[in-house]
């Protein structure tokens, strides 16, 4: 199967859209749907259900998609390998990682990555825990930044940091002074929450899921931006990590207060790949680089 026909099956599957994944792939939508059709007649076999909401895998679909992932992380493996026999990585790195990371850490880690190997690029997708472990198993990505998992079929787990959750608030907010908070006592303020598509009750812990359905947030977000500007501004209070916020905290403008639940105070962030495909040199050259930065910066937020 050709190189371009093997990206394009793959776009489609993540992004359950021909519109999206031409969007991504920056080319037209035509020609993504003319290059799904001819397989569909070569194959004799229908590659996805066109549906309203979407356009999904078949069963038989599901094994083409399988083998282009397949076939596209082996190449990338290759290329690797050529570039480390000219002393040289090379290739894509896919990361999958949780919002906030994407604030300061990772780009500041892939900026400085490519000072000593200026041939690899990268490829981010963020999402929520869940989703993130999911994207790797499935070879949608090569590295995933997420909670750790009790459930984590098909992952190796290579690297881990403390990353307890905290009541994060201006230092102006009244509750700003306390040592320590329950979620409880958050509920009595303006707070905002995290938008989740998964099953997040065994990272974030029962309480903060229970306040969601319980007491109205004044905003429900996906994205860090959104939920930072709010916090900046005064008044609310978000439950996060202190990884988005430690320049603010750094600065004094932001406080981050200890949780007193169990769960949410005892996460763990871990650096993840697959557990049954071989990563390539320059995935496993940017694991250490990228654990390396989770250490120093979670030393930072604990001093």
């Amino acid at each position: 199967m050709h190189a371009a026909a093997l990206r394009y099956i793959d776009a489609v599957a993540r992004f359950g859209s021909i519109r999206r994944a031409a969007a991504e792939l920056n080319i037209s939508a035509s020609a993504i749907n003319r290059q799904v059709l001819q397989l569909e007649e070569a194959l004799g076999i229908e590659l996805f259900e066109r549906r309203a909401s979407g356009m999904e895998p078949t069963e038989f679909g599901e094994m083409v998609v399988e083998h282009a992932r397949r076939t596209l992380h082996d190449f990338e493996a290759v290329k690797s390998e050529i570039g480390h026999g000219r002393r040289r990585l090379s290739g894509t790195v896919r990361i999958a990682t949780l919002d906030s990371l994407t604030v300061h850490l990772l780009p500041q880690a892939m900026i400085s990555f490519r000072t000593s190997h200026p041939d690899v690029a990268f490829r981010l997708e963020t999402g929520d825990p869940a989703a993130v472990t999911r994207l790797v198993a499935n070879d949608s990505a090569d590295i995933g930044l997420t909670f750790g998992s009790r459930s984590s079929t098909g992952i190796e787990v290579r690297h881990q940091v403390p990353a307890p959750l905290c009541a994060v608030m201006h230092a102006d907010h009244p509750l700003a002074d306390r040592r320590r908070l329950s979620v409880q006592d958050c509920e009595k303020h303006d707070f905002i929450v995290q938008e989740d598509s998964g099953p997040v009750g065994d990272f974030l812990g029962e309480e903060i899921v229970g306040l969601k359905r319980t007491s109205r947030p004044i905003l429900v977000s996906d994205t860090i931006v959104a939920s930072k500007a709010c916090i900046l501004t005064g008044g609310c209070v978000g439950f996060f990590t202190r990884f988005g916020f430690l320049r603010e905290i750094e600065a004094g403008t932001v406080v981050a207060v200890p949780l007193a639940e169990e769960a949410p105070s005892s996460l763990m962030l871990a650096t993840m790949v697959s557990s049954s495909r071989r990563t390539s040199r320059a995935v496993d050259a940017f694991v250490m680089h990228i654990s390396a930065a989770l250490d120093a910066e979670a030393a930072l937020a604990w001093t």
